[in-house]
């Protein structure tokens, strides 16, 4: 993390690449950016996208590679179209329960929250799973956990027997959650504070792997899998009760 503004190091012709991260690339883009207001690389690569690929880039979460198959369907030729279609069940009966999730996930708009501002509501939604939805515990994970400076979402791992219950039960929480997308033992909703919450279930026995699976970065997760293997097949391993336990074997 920067002590200083980088506009304040910018404009002290500070040399950023003293930086962690920051190359002598990344440090003439920032001084682009920082004196220009824009960067010509990315205004360039803007004007020679396709309609649709400008359309999309505004909608991070979803993979272009995945949708412009639908996109090459006739009718298809923005995010507009792609909503309708969405709303009208033709992605899922063209391509799929799975992949109409991804579309409304990626095209639910959200609004990162500083992580100190989260507090209150991490504390009010682990209530809710543990007194109204009845879940036998509830730990947060993700980017919260990882105190991330601002958050997309709060992910939580539960143990409970009755998943469907849990669902039915969030949905009906003040009337204030949509539920965007949800499989047999995960499930992401949609707050009015313009968050999301993730929910993810886990037993006893391997109750470390989801924490361990939910919690840390990527980066991480790519670190461990080389040393483990794909994180799901430890679930057969042994049983991992705790983080720790998975970190020792």
């Amino acid at each position: 993390m920067l002590s200083e503004s980088i506009d304040e190091l910018v404009r002290h012709d500070a040399d950023l690449t003293a930086y962690t991260g920051i190359g002598e690339g990344i440090s003439g883009a920032i001084r682009e950016i920082v004196q220009t207001g824009t960067l010509a690389k990315l205004e360039k690569l803007r004007a020679a996208a396709s309609p649709e690929l400008s359309d999309t880039s505004q909608y991070p979460r979803l993979d272009p590679g995945r949708i412009f198959r639908f996109y090459k369907k006739p009718g298809i030729t923005s995010v507009d179209a792609l909503k309708e279609k969405l709303a009208g069940g033709d992605i899922e009966k063209t391509l799929g329960r799975r992949m109409a999730e991804h579309i409304h996930l990626g095209l639910t708009e959200t609004h990162a929250m500083l992580v100190y501002r989260a507090d209150d509501l991490r504390i009010a939604l682990e209530e809710v799973l543990l007194n109204q939805c009845g879940v036998r515990r509830a730990e947060v994970v993700g980017e919260y956990r990882r105190r991330v400076e601002a958050i997309e979402e709060i992910a939580f791992v539960i143990e409970t027997d009755d998943f469907d219950s849990v669902l039915s039960k969030l949905e009906r929480y003040g009337g204030r959650i949509m539920r965007v997308s949800s499989g047999k033992d995960n499930a992401v909703f949609a707050l009015s504070s313009g968050i999301l919450l993730r929910v993810q279930v886990a037993g006893k026995e391997d109750w470390g792997v989801a924490l361990i699976a939910c919690m840390v970065s990527k980066a991480h997760v790519r670190k461990l899998i080389a040393v483990t293997g794909p994180i799901k097949r430890l679930k057969s391993n042994a049983p991992f009760p705790t983080e720790a336990a998975l970190y020792r074997a």
